[in-house]
């Protein structure tokens, strides 16, 4: 009789191979388990914080939809603001468009030969500018020549949005009162360009100035007398105080260089240099002005110590104190940062907030 073939079992898998309670298929599984998680992409990077990129980019997301919801109810808003404040805002456009509109024509006209230039026309601009600048003033803003004497406003003000609105409009005015001034002096100064440019600094100088003095007040007040923030007495005074000081510290140093720039015009020299004479031309060796490299035209005499006089065109040098404070060559300091002259015929026709 035939006996069925005898079938052996087949091998236990590995896994399994040891014996229960024996610890090595625990071995075994944790091995694996760290195989399959290395075996797995790396997130992104996080930071120190533990945020990663992507952290970054829900918070993003989640931001651009909150203001996707939001903007339909914003536009009303922003509608409203417009149809109350329509008159306010129409005439704040004006201003600014005239104040443009005349700086960009002044420098054009500063510009220019004295040949070319018509006095009567470029004095009755400036006149014209200044009649219709006080005018305006007068009719919108009655009280407003409190403003221009130092004085707080009367009523008071006490919200910020409208002591805001109060120094920015008459800072405007204040600019648009100095362009008729600087239209005045280039008819005045037609053929003594060198003096016209001075003049044109002085001006600008002491428009900046006062445009700086005449909205102290108004935001000292306004921190002394908020009725309406909700905060004590003593806050209210930490926060003038602190405001006054800053302003202090911008003003002074504004004063210091308008006055530099009127000693400048007394003197007739200039604030960073005087012009240079036949002797100090030769003095240098050289015949061209080491920026623009053409012949020197209205040649200037940097005081940056020097031994050998540093001599540059006068319009050179201006356009490269309007990026720097320094000697072109040996970059030594030859005005205060951030100070410019304004002889160019330029207007500095962004409005004083604080």
């Amino acid at each position: 009789m035939l006996s069925a073939p005898r079938v052996s079992p087949a091998p236990a898998p590995a896994g399994n191979a040891a014996e229960p309670g024996s610890g090595g298929g625990a071995a075994v599984g944790e091995g694996a388990a760290a195989a399959a998680a290395a075996a797995q992409p790396a997130g992104p990077p996080a930071n120190a914080a533990g945020v990663t990129e992507q952290d970054i980019q829900r918070a993003f997301n989640g931001v651009t939809r909150w203001f996707s919801s939001q903007s339909p109810f914003m536009a009303v808003a922003l509608l409203y603001l417009l149809s109350v404040h329509l008159t306010e805002i129409t005439g704040l456009v004006i201003i600014a468009s005239f104040l443009e509109y005349f700086a960009a024509h002044l420098k054009h006209v500063h510009g220019l030969s004295a040949d070319e230039i018509r006095p009567m026309t470029v004095g009755s601009t400036g006149l014209l500018l200044l009649f219709w600048a006080t005018l305006a003033f007068a009719l919108l803003f009655p009280s407003g020549w409190r403003y221009f004497v130092f004085l707080p406003p009367s009523p008071p003000v006490t919200s910020f949005l409208g002591v805001t609105w109060i120094v920015l409009i008459n800072s405007l005015f204040v600019r648009l009162i100095g362009l008729g001034l600087k239209f005045v002096a280039v008819a005045l100064w037609r053929s003594d360009v060198r003096r016209r440019r001075r003049v044109l600094g002085v001006i600008e100088n002491i428009d900046i100035t006062y445009s700086l003095l005449a909205s102290t007040p108004q935001w000292a007040f306004f921190f002394l007398t908020a009725a309406d923030s909700g905060i004590g007495a003593f806050v209210r005074s930490v926060l003038a105080g602190t405001y006054l000081f800053l302003k202090g510290r911008v003003l002074l140093q504004q004063c210091a260089h308008t006055w530099e720039v009127v000693a400048a015009l007394a003197r007739k020299q200039l604030p960073y240099g005087h012009y240079a004479s036949a002797q100090e031309l030769l003095e240098t060796g050289e015949s061209i002005c080491p920026i623009c490299q053409t012949p020197w035209s209205a040649p200037v005499v940097l005081h940056c110590g020097s031994a050998t006089p540093h001599v540059f065109c006068e319009r050179c040098v201006e356009v490269w104190f309007g990026e720097a404070a320094t000697c072109p060559l040996c970059r030594a300091q030859v005005q205060r940062p951030g100070t410019k002259v304004y002889e160019d015929g330029a207007t500095d026709t962004s409005p004083q907030l604080i």
